[in-house]
C-alpha cells in the first residue's frame, strides 16, 4: 500500500508523516518496480497489502481497486500468502493491482 495509485490511502499519520519523511525513497523505488512490471509484457498481479500483522489468518480477504473510501487497514501475513498463491492459478486479478486488507 502506498505505491502507484494506492498512494494517499494509508491514513493521516502514514500519508502525511511516515511515508514522506521516512519512506520516500523506498516508495519511489516501488513506483519504478511497478512500472517495469507493467511494461514487461508478462502476466502479472501487483499485490498491495495493507499493514502486515502476525495475527492468525482469517481467510477473509478484501481485494480493492477502488480506494476512494479506503484509508488504512491491516492484514495477517498468512492471508497475504493465501491471496498470492491463489493468483498462480486464477485470472481474476491479472494485469491489476489490488490493495488487499482484512
Amino acid at each position: 500500500m502506498g505505491a502507484g495509485d494506492s498512494r494517499g490511502h494509508g491514513g493521516f499519520l502514514y500519508d502525511r508523516l511516515i511515508q514522506p519523511l521516512l519512506l520516500r525513497e523506498v516508495y519511489e523505488d516501488k513506483d519504478r518496480q511497478e512500472a517495469l512490471i507493467r511494461a514487461s509484457g508478462m502476466d502479472w498481479v501487483l499485490v498491495r497489502p495493507t499493514v502486515l500483522n502476525d495475527k492468525p489468518g482469517t481467510g477473509q480477504i478484501r481485494a480493492l481497486t477502488n480506494l476512494s473510501a479506503f484509508h488504512g487497514g491491516t492484514i495477517p501475513r498468512r492471508d497475504v500468502a493465501q491471496f498470492v498463491v491463489e493468483q498462480l492459478t486464477g485470472n481474476d486479478w491479472l494485469h491489476k493491482a489490488p490493495l488487499i486488507t482484512s
